[in-house]
């Protein structure tokens, strides 16, 4: 008796788990939803710091 218990319990915790898991996806996709962005935006540039300073470098001539 008390391994069926403990076997309910084990089942239990794993279908709340499932239950929570599967809330989380779809707030994650209401999420997503919110912003689409449709591969219409432009990539951001990632400059070294070399490139960094020669592009923000100030003359001071």
């Amino acid at each position: 008796m008390e391994t069926f218990v403990t076997v309910l319990v084990m089942l239990g915790m794993i279908a709340l788990g499932a239950i929570a898991l599967q809330m989380l996806n779809n707030q994650h996709d209401e999420n997503i939803a919110a912003f689409p962005t449709g591969g219409r935006t432009k990539p951001r540039i990632r400059h070294t710091a070399r490139e960094w300073f020669r592009l923000h470098r100030h003359s001071g001539k």
